[in-house]
């Protein structure tokens, strides 16, 4: 099983982002766990 690097934006009082890693067979499986 692969794994995938993503990151998340957030608002504060700016913006942040937050990277993590999602295990998957695929990218695409791995952007249908993230949402």
């Amino acid at each position: 099983m692969e794994k995938f690097n993503f990151y998340q934006d957030r608002k504060v009082t700016c913006w942040e982002r937050t990277h993590f890693d999602v295990k998957a067979e695929s990218y695409e499986e791995a952007v249908a766990l993230v949402k």
